[in-house]
């Protein structure tokens, strides 16, 4: 069996970042550190980072402070430009996914006049429902970044 692959997960938030090692598509992930520190003012606007120097600095002390050695790193934050949700959409072959995600929020926008055009639709398979021949997934809906 391979060897699980470590990964730094860091969600900046407006007060707090969180850092946590543990290990990435497993089964059974193992954490294998944890430690938040605060986030300065000005450093986040509404999912937009704007990191000091000194932040950081900060950030990477902390991490090797903290005996963190990952190679890879996801990043998390919030905002209220980005809208994420868990859908369930029919069986279909993955290449056909995305054609049926854009269909689908194409009607949307014409049902509740969201403008699609100026967003990015992304989405990742959770998992499959054979019983109800369907698939989970998590929806993105991220503005186009000029």
């Amino acid at each position: 069996m391979a060897k699980a692959q470590r990964v730094l997960g860091i969600e900046i938030g407006y007060s707090l970042t969180q850092v946590v090692e543990m290990d990435y598509q497993s089964k059974h992930p193992q954490v294998y550190g944890v430690f938040s520190m605060k986030t300065p003012d000005g450093i986040f606007n509404d999912g937009l980072i704007n990191p000091t120097e000194e932040y950081v600095n900060d950030l990477k002390a902390n991490i090797v402070a903290n005996g963190m050695n990952a190679k890879k790193v996801i990043f998390a934050v919030s905002s209220t430009k980005i809208a994420n949700r868990e859908a369930v959409i029919p069986f279909v072959k993955k290449k056909q996914i995305r054609e049926l995600l854009m269909t689908t929020s194409q009607t949307i926008s014409r049902l509740t006049l969201l403008n699609i055009s100026s967003l990015t639709i992304s989405w990742r398979q959770c998992r499959m429902m054979p019983v109800q021949n369907s698939i989970v997934s998590w929806l993105w809906l991220l503005p186009m970044i000029s």
